[in-house]
């Protein structure tokens, strides 16, 4: 198990420092399940992160929880949890006033913003140059 500098330190003396987490991302959600996803930087430098949230009955989304990988970026995984099951999460998402089936949180970016899902990885901040359009 490799950890980083910053998290080698803390961990000799008995604590963790938030955001030193060794272990992978848990991520409950594939990528189609939580479209549009939607980021967008604020004023105050914070990026604050929308999302869509399915309509289930035994289940909700409280939010995501955000590591720092080892090469600096923000990982992001939203999470899902029973409705009646404990359930925390390093950044609680609130509803979005006006957009039923919508939550967002912010967070303050150190480098890129990697979301996490079951089935993808995907760089949302800064936005990825587009694809280059074919030559004719």
């Amino acid at each position: 198990m490799h950890l980083s500098r910053f998290c080698r330190l803390p961990l000799l003396l008995g604590f963790a420092l938030a955001g030193c987490n060794a272990t992978p991302a848990r991520t409950d959600y594939r990528a189609a399940e939580v479209q549009p996803v939607e980021v967008m930087p604020q004023r105050d430098g914070d990026v604050l992160i929308r999302y869509h949230v399915p309509a289930e009955t035994l289940f909700h989304s409280p939010g995501a929880d955000v590591r720092t990988a080892s090469d600096g970026s923000l990982e992001v995984s939203l999470r899902r949890c029973g409705i009646k099951q404990p359930c925390t999460v390093t950044h609680p998402a609130a509803a979005t006033a006006g957009a039923p089936l919508q939550v967002e949180f912010a967070l303050r970016p150190r480098g890129r913003i990697i979301m996490v899902y079951r089935d993808l990885r995907e760089q949302v901040f800064p936005a990825p140059p587009a694809a280059a359009a074919p030559s004719s």
